[in-house]
């Protein structure tokens, strides 16, 4: 239902009545604890929870919703030029916060293993492999 108000994403912060309040944090998106927009981060641990879920309970619509989650924060926070996932887009899919944290790129890691082991669709291999390259060269302290 969230999902379903916010063009297919879950939105960051609501209010009592559960609507969406788009003005939280805008003036601040780069908040770290409470950040403006979208976070592709969490629309990846919702992909993971719903794929645990499905292991034990599979229903169709969970794989599906997994799969569009996925798909779209990759697809709206990979950055193209420097590789690795940045922390947040805005309800018009452009960045509002560049900066790249490692949480964000292993939660995808496990998601994108994840998504392969459900689907073996290959662009979840390439995705595995992209953000295993970009974190190994920015996040691995190899000393």
């Amino acid at each position: 239902k969230l999902a379903g108000k916010a063009d297919g994403f879950v939105w960051e912060h609501y209010t009592k009545e559960f609507e969406i309040d788009w003005e939280y944090n805008k003036d601040d998106p780069k908040n770290l604890y409470r950040p403006w927009g979208f976070q592709p981060g969490h629309q990846i641990e919702w992909t993971k929870n719903l794929l645990n879920v499905y292991r034990y309970a599979p229903q169709d619509w969970m794989l599906e919703r997994a799969k569009a989650l996925f798909d779209g924060a990759i697809a709206h926070s990979w950055d193209d030029e420097h590789g690795g996932m940045v922390y947040g887009f805005g309800p018009d899919k452009k960045w509002c916060d560049d900066d790249k944290y490692f949480w964000v790129q292993g939660e995808s890691i496990a998601a994108s293993a994840l998504l392969y082991s459900a689907t073996k669709e290959e662009k979840y291999l390439e995705h595995y492999n992209n953000l295993w390259k970009y974190s190994w060269k920015h996040f691995i302290d190899h000393e």
